[in-house]
């Protein structure tokens, strides 16, 4: 049986990838503040970051795991960016975009080694000894 922790961030990816797609007439017209937008890109990649590190998480080494959850991050969300203008959704890619994901995840990273690492939370959610 395929354990809590692989499934996790296939789930969450899987949104990343739903939302970024979406057509743009699709997504609710409206913006709770300024740059709202950023706000949400910054949250899918930090879950992201956080969720894929437990999968690579192998004899402790965690920076190793913290290094391929960064890198899987970023290549995806590069892809989005450089996707979404291809798929004339109504979409566009922004440079800024691309920061605030950049930035979701390794906040991500820095969140899970200052707050999640050998913790409860660790070893009851992703199932880590």
């Amino acid at each position: 049986m395929l354990k809590v922790k692989y499934i996790y961030p296939f789930i969450w990816l899987g949104l990343i990838v739903f939302a970024s797609l979406t057509p743009s007439d699709k997504l609710p017209d409206f913006q709770l503040f300024k740059h709202a937008d950023k706000v949400i890109h910054w949250s899918m990649y930090f879950g992201l970051s956080v969720l894929l590190i437990p999968p690579f998480l192998k004899e402790q080494k965690y920076p190793m795991s913290y290094g391929t959850a960064l890198f899987i991050a970023l290549l995806t969300g590069t892809l989005m960016e450089y996707i979404q203008p291809l798929l004339s959704f109504g979409r566009s890619s922004e440079f800024t975009d691309f920061i605030a994901n950049a930035l979701g995840a390794i906040c991500g990273i820095v969140i899970y080694e200052l707050l999640i690492r050998n913790k409860k939370i660790e070893k009851k959610i992703f199932k880590i000894e």
